[in-house]
């Protein structure tokens, strides 16, 4: 449950980073570089955060639960043609 409510807590932060990484990244087959760009983010943000953060979830799952949910939203707005080029 409470990867649950994490992923919901995270969910406004990550959509806004995918599309600003989207909106300022504008090179074609560029999907793996805004990918690696959003999770080194939120690594990089768990990694000053660990004394409360890390006490309740590690950082891989932390990275594997946002990369699920990056994937989900880029998958979702390459077919409603949000994003005009294809993402990774």
């Amino acid at each position: 449950m409470k990867y649950f409510v994490l992923a919901l807590q995270l969910f406004p932060a990550i959509l806004a980073a995918v599309k600003a990484a989207e909106a300022h990244i504008t090179l074609p087959k560029s999907g793996a570089d805004k990918l690696e760009l959003v999770t080194g983010v939120v690594e990089e943000a768990y990694e000053s955060i660990t004394e409360g953060l890390g006490q309740d979830y590690s950082r891989e799952s932390v990275t594997r639960l946002v990369v699920g949910i990056i994937g989900r939203v880029v998958a979702i707005f390459n077919r409603l043609g949000i994003f005009s080029t294809a993402v990774a």
